[in-house]
């Protein structure tokens, strides 16, 4: 199997951002399960946190069994994109560790850079008197095409802001989107691909803003928007704190689909479809520049 290998860095952390009383030393010498997250002020009284994923290798995919208990459970015939997500497609993922956003970005943190929100769940929404939105600042950006993205990037990369990036994670580092191996590998938190969530195989009793739970529960929710980043945090805590990795919103990554090169993955299909499509291996597309209500981003850094 091929083993995929990106390789990041985060040599320093100054203490006054890290969230546990830590000394200041080399990362590679603290345990980076005690280094949890860092905050980085985007904006004026705007604060992004990051979490570090730690270092280690991991094979990425949905495994023989949980492909024929979908098909079984859902599809009744194995669906040509299940090969695209395979163990022997998706490989290995292996890393020294990087810094993933905690949060999907945020209507707040996004309008703070780009001056505009684009977002359809918002108070000021002609279909607001539907939803009964108050206050959606903490609510994911949506409705942003890959395009978008790479421009709020952009602007966070500016020159202007290279020594306070350094400053605060200790390295020459740029934000970007993450590669859906980074991503997969985050989102399931070390616990390996041979439970479907990070939490385990079974929504059950456990809160997640997504629509139709079956066959992973016996619940089915009305879900017509998003909802604020983080609310489910304590209910299905993740092992390296990163929040809304299954549902809420889908999120772009920064590589292909295919070979083919003409469309963008998006991990994590969001909360207005089924729960197969929240999946820890779940895979899905669009063109660069499709923007809509389900679909969003988060950031990592990356080696300038």
């Amino acid at each position: 199997m091929k083993i995929q290998k990106i390789v990041l860095f985060a040599a320093f952390i100054p203490l006054c951002f890290v969230r546990q009383n830590l000394r200041c030393e080399s990362i590679e010498s603290l345990n980076f399960y005690s280094v949890r997250e860092i905050e980085f002020e985007i904006s004026k009284n705007i604060k992004m946190k990051f979490c570090w994923i730690p270092a280690g290798e991991a094979q990425l995919g949905s495994t023989k069994e949980e492909q024929d208990f979908l098909v079984s459970k859902i599809y009744g015939k194995r669906p040509k994109w299940m090969d695209l997500e395979s163990e022997s497609v998706r490989g290995k993922f292996k890393t020294k560790g990087f810094w993933m956003g905690k949060y999907p970005i945020t209507q707040e943190e996004y309008t703070s850079i780009m001056g505009k929100n684009p977002s359809i769940f918002t108070s000021s929404s002609p279909n607001n008197e539907f939803y009964r939105l108050s206050d959606t600042r903490r609510f994911p950006v949506e409705n942003v095409s890959w395009v978008n993205a790479q421009d709020f990037i952009a602007k966070l990369n500016d020159e202007s802001n290279f020594s306070k990036i350094s400053t605060a994670f200790g390295a020459k580092l740029l934000f970007a989107l993450p590669h859906e191996d980074q991503w997969e590998y985050a989102c399931r938190g070390g616990k390996g691909n041979k439970q479907h969530f990070y939490f385990g195989s079974s929504i059950e009793g456990k809160k997640v803003h997504c629509g139709k739970l079956e066959p992973y529960g016996t619940q089915t929710l009305t879900i017509d928007h998003t909802s604020e980043v983080g609310s489910h945090e304590k209910d299905i805590p993740h092992p390296w704190g990163l929040c809304d990795v299954c549902g809420n919103i889908g999120q772009w990554c920064d590589n292909f689909y295919t070979d083919q090169r003409n469309f963008m993955v998006i991990r994590n299909s969001g909360g207005f479809g089924n729960i197969d499509e929240c999946r820890s291996a779940s895979r899905s597309y669009d063109a660069r520049k499709f923007h809509g209500r389900g679909v969003g981003f988060r950031l990592i850094l990356t080696e300038r």
